[in-house]
């Protein structure tokens, strides 16, 4: 699968949301999938940007948009297993219905940020976040609260 399939997904099950939100459930939608011991939901690189974590390839597709609604990444976002198809939903039911800079605080906030941003050391470069630093983030990612 890929980071649009993914987003599609995403997109199906809420209807149109901001760019930035929708990176940000992207990305909390791999953490939940990684530290649930399940393969990865895509494997198109997450980076540790300024803002919080961001996966550059469906950034530059977003860009420039107000709005993403379904079908805008071109695809109805099907083909999840039914375990990661959970798994999202399981996200976004915990996570849905916070707005973006809840998002960004939690995602800015999460293990794996703080590790490949360096906490803020590193301001104006962008890192990428490995797929075993995302896994590790049960229980010490802010992402995961309430679990």
């Amino acid at each position: 699968m890929s980071v649009f399939t993914i987003a599609e997904h995403i997109l199906s099950q809420t209807g149109h949301l901001a760019p930035e939100k929708l990176e940000r459930l992207v990305y909390f939608a791999q953490e939940d999938a990684l530290a649930d011991g399940l393969e990865p939901l895509f494997h198109e690189p997450i980076e540790a940007w300024d803002h919080g974590p961001v996966c550059p390839a469906l950034y530059f597709r977003l860009q420039g948009r107000l709005l993403v609604h379904p079908g805008d990444l071109g695809g109805p976002g099907g083909g999840l297993t039914q375990a990661h198809a959970a798994v999202v939903r399981a996200m976004l039911d915990r996570l849905g219905s916070l707005g973006e800079s809840e998002l960004d605080a939690l995602a800015r906030d999460d293990a794996p940020w703080q590790r490949a941003h360096g906490g803020g050391a590193r301001a104006g470069g962008s890192f990428q976040i490995s797929e075993i630093e995302i896994a590790g983030a049960r229980g010490g990612g802010a992402g995961r609260a309430g679990r």
